[in-house]
């Protein structure tokens, strides 16, 4: 992620969860698994799929910090919807 090939971050974390369900992983390392996805999608720009990836995150586990990312980029959301809706 840090060398912005997010496409590659994305496969290692979907083979890192396909992995985790085939090895019977906990079910916290799949949701970190899903939320370094989130963070890799954030950071691309695709909010949409990052806020789904988070919101998958805590249905494996819920964590505070998670639900505090996963409200942030929730506001952010419709703060961009409001402003796309506006006409100059």
């Amino acid at each position: 992620m840090e060398a912005t090939r997010y496409e590659q971050a994305i496969k290692d974390c979907e083979k890192a969860i396909e992995v985790g369900r085939s090895q019977y992983a906990p079910y916290e390392l799949i949701a970190k698994a899903y939320s370094r996805m989130g963070a890799v999608y954030k950071r691309s720009g695709n909010i949409d799929k990052a806020i789904e990836a988070y919101q998958t995150s805590l249905t494996e586990d819920r964590t505070r910090a998670t639900q505090k990312i996963l409200r942030q980029l929730e506001k952010e959301k419709e703060q961009k919807d409001k402003e796309a809706y506006m006409d100059p």
